[in-house]
This record gives C-alpha cells, sequence and structure tokens, in this order.
C-alpha cells in the first residue's frame, strides 16, 4: 500500500483551490448595453449577449443614455450575486417578468409596467422605479432610497412575503 506524504498532499491540495478561484473569479464578466433597443437584441450589447439569465459574479450595466426595453413574454433573471446597474440617465423598461436575486444599482431610471417585479437582493436607489405593474420586494434583502429619490407604484398594492419569516405589505400610498 503506498502512502501519500503529508507535505506533497498539501501542497497540491492547496494549489488546486487556488486554481479554481482564480477559475471563478476569471469567469465574472460585465455586459454593457448601448443604445435605445430590445434587452434581447444582441446587437446592442458588449462584449457579447448575456441572455436573459445572469449569473452569480456577472455585472449587467446599462449605460448612460440607453433606453432598455424587456419585451412582453420576456422573463429576465438577475441571480444571486449578479448585479443589475442602471447608470446615470439610463432608462429600463418592463413590459415582462424581471427577477432581481441580486443587487440592483438604479442610478438611471426603472419603469416597470409588465407582469412582476421582484426585488429579493440589495436596492441602491439614487434615481427612480416607478411603474403600473406588480412589484414584489422580499425582506431577504434591503432597499435603500437615496436623497429623497422616489418610488412610485400606480398599480397593485407592492407586498414583501417569504415562508416563516416577517410578512410586510406596503401600499402604494405610501410611495412618494
Amino acid at each position: 500500500m503506498t502512502m501519500i506524504r503529508w507535505p506533497y498532499f498539501a501542497r497540491t491540495f492547496l494549489f488546486t483551490c487556488l486554481l479554481l478561484l482564480a477559475a471563478q473569479a476569471a469567469s465574472a464578466k460585465t455586459y454593457n448595453f448601448n443604445g435605445p433597443g430590445s434587452w434581447t437584441d444582441p446587437a446592442l450589447w458588449s462584449p457579447s449577449y448575456p441572455g436573459t439569465t445572469i449569473n452569480s459574479g456577472d455585472t449587467v450595466n446599462i449605460n448612460a443614455g440607453s433606453d432598455c426595453a424587456i419585451a412582453l413574454d420576456t422573463a429576465v433573471s438577475v441571480n444571486p450575486g449578479a448585479t443589475l446597474e442602471i447608470i446615470s440617465s439610463a432608462n429600463l423598461t418592463n413590459a415582462g417578468s424581471l427577477y432581481i436575486g441580486g443587487a440592483l444599482i438604479l442610478k438611471g431610471s426603472l419603469y416597470h409596467g409588465g407582469d412582476l417585479l421582484t426585488i429579493r437582493g440589495p436596492l441602491n436607489n439614487y434615481d427612480s422605479l416607478s411603474g403600473s405593474g406588480r412589484l414584489a420586494i422580499s425582506p431577504e434583502g434591503s432597499a435603500q432610497l437615496v436623497n429623497n429619490s422616489p418610488l412610485n407604484n400606480g398599480g397593485p398594492a407592492p407586498s414583501a412575503t417569504s415562508s416563516g419569516q416577517k410578512k410586510t405589505a406596503v401600499h402604494p400610498s405610501q410611495f412618494s
């Protein structure tokens, strides 16, 4: 029976862990949307089209001056650990379904008139979040409205729910 020498095993194990960590960090991508048009138009994305599912570690920027639209019957998911940032003077209009499990950094504006907007991750709102569609904010996340930025909803009352935790409902009259 061959016995593995501990120092050799420890060095190999440590090297393998570091290699995996570096590979994971290298796989994180930043996608940039430029121009007016649809989220699903690959020509408006650089360096490539991210698809409708944004993976953990990835960042999507809706760049300054851009108007990005999520069409009716389109579902976009920003998974936990991912970030959606709407840069100052940029707009994202959701007519479909938008699930944000990661971070939402809102320096531009997000208008939701679609089926459902779900925010489970942190929301940093520096500009405006408005709409007439259904809005659900989960208590697992947190919302920070900065510099008296507005949160407006003309649709059904937004709600926050989860199993086994405190449930909170927010009525549209509480929005500024």
